[in-house]
């Protein structure tokens, strides 16, 4: 395939996806205007950053039709809920692209359990609940599975309505509040990967995301992310490169990975893969078929020398990806700060002169100075988020450590 030196790429649009200053950077530096698929009211917005095919009231292969039009070298997304139908457009022209029943792994945690259970990769046993039709039959499954569990949307992402079950009576009473949910939403309730609470790791999270491109089918690992410990009951508070892992693990971790990519059939494009630190050896949480979030594209841009943004376009064109050119000095970290489960808490009023006299703290964005989060909201009710280089990984927890120490209850 050849490009000419402005080369017409297609992303399927949702809101909030995707920092858009960010990729769009990335895309004018690496020669890709963008077209944007979105609906109406997104596409007055996005006019102003590249062309833009409405998809209201059109079929895929209609909007497959138009972009043609535009000569796309390629289609991609940064959102979960578009995966299939990006794929779906890529097929209809022509272009790369992971094949529908392939994408449809890269959403659904049912199917993608299956897959990776068919095809011998590390993980849980699991039940999953495609229908309230389904939950009668699912109840005798339940039985047979090793309490705790964790019981979470099909699909979803960031941790919402995702919370650990200790036996099989809370977990049948969690079907019956799911089965009378309005609307229903297919579920997944599996074993418990490690150990809940979980296994102190040295102060870090027993769990790392792994960043993968596949290009024309060969998986590659370009990151191995260090992620801080979770809040209960599986909120996100960090991530860090890089990871605190030896070398062994390192290597154990990274084959995990390019087999669960290679279990899924994925022809091209990115993945973040979350896996679990257990004694048993690492073992798959989810498979993404997207981006990072958390500003963990940052970190990889910053330490390793890889703009993921710049990957996903040139995968999504058939082009090889970067590979990790840097290892920077130091630990470079993005934190959240979350309010504990239940709780109404406050940020100290004298938060902000704390935060920044850490040193290394280069970028806070604060999203709230109060917060209380429940059960089922999952990793968006953080207050504030921080960025910044440690020395190295004790001045990392030095500074987890003061972080979680400007709040007080309200």
């Amino acid at each position: 395939m050849s490009f000419t030196t402005e080369r017409r790429i297609a992303i399927v649009y949702e809101p909030e996806s995707v920092p858009l200053l960010k990729l769009t950077e990335s895309a004018a530096r690496n020669g890709f205007r963008p077209v944007w698929v979105a609906g109406h009211g997104d596409g007055r917005m996005l006019g102003r950053l590249g062309s833009v095919v409405v998809t209201d009231g059109y079929s895929t292969a209609e909007i497959a039709a138009t972009l043609e039009t535009f000569g796309v070298v390629g289609v991609t997304t940064f959102a979960d809920s578009k995966i299939e139908q990006a794929a779906e457009i890529a097929t209809l022209l022509g272009l790369p692209a992971n094949p529908a029943q392939k994408a449809r792994l890269l959403v659904n945690k049912i199917a993608q359990r299956q897959a990776l259970a068919d095809a011998g990769v590390p993980g849980p046993r699991f039940v999953g609940i495609e229908s309230p039709c389904d939950t009668s039959a699912a109840r005798e499954r339940l039985q047979m599975l090793d309490y705790p569990v964790v019981v979470k949307p099909a699909f979803g992402y960031g941790g919402r309505d995702t919370f650990c079950l200790p036996d099989f009576r809370a977990a049948a009473a969690e079907l019956t509040i799911r089965c009378q949910a309005d609307p229903w939403r297919p579920t997944i309730i599996e074993e418990l990967l490690g150990d809940f609470p979980p296994r102190d790791r040295g102060g870090f999270g027993d769990y790392v995301s792994v960043e993968v491109v596949v290009d024309d089918g060969v998986p590659s690992v370009l990151a191995i992310t260090g992620r801080m410990p979770l809040a209960e009951p599986f909120r996100e508070t960090g991530a860090f490169l890089p990871s605190s892992l030896c070398p062994a693990e390192r290597s154990d971790v990274a084959a995990v990975a390019v087999k669960a990519a290679l279990a899924l059939g994925v022809h091209c494009g990115c993945l973040h893969i979350e896996i679990k630190l257990t004694a048993a050896g690492p073992q798959i949480i989810e498979v993404n078929g997207r981006l990072p979030g958390g500003g963990i594209t940052d970190l990889v841009a910053t330490q390793v020398g890889v703009d993921l943004f710049e990957c996903a376009l040139n995968s999504a064109a058939g082009r090889p990806a970067l590979r990790p050119l840097t290892s920077a000095a130091g630990v470079h970290y993005q934190l959240a700060l979350q309010p504990p489960l239940g709780r109404r808490v406050r940020l100290r009023p004298d938060w902000s002169t704390r935060l920044h006299a850490i040193a290394g703290v280069d970028h806070v964005a604060l999203r709230s100075t109060t917060g209380q989060v429940g059960l089922r909201d999952g990793s968006y009710g953080y207050l504030l988020m921080v960025n910044g280089l440690a020395e190295d990984h004790a001045a990392l927890l030095e500074t987890y450590r003061q972080l979680n120490g400007l709040l007080v209850s309200d």
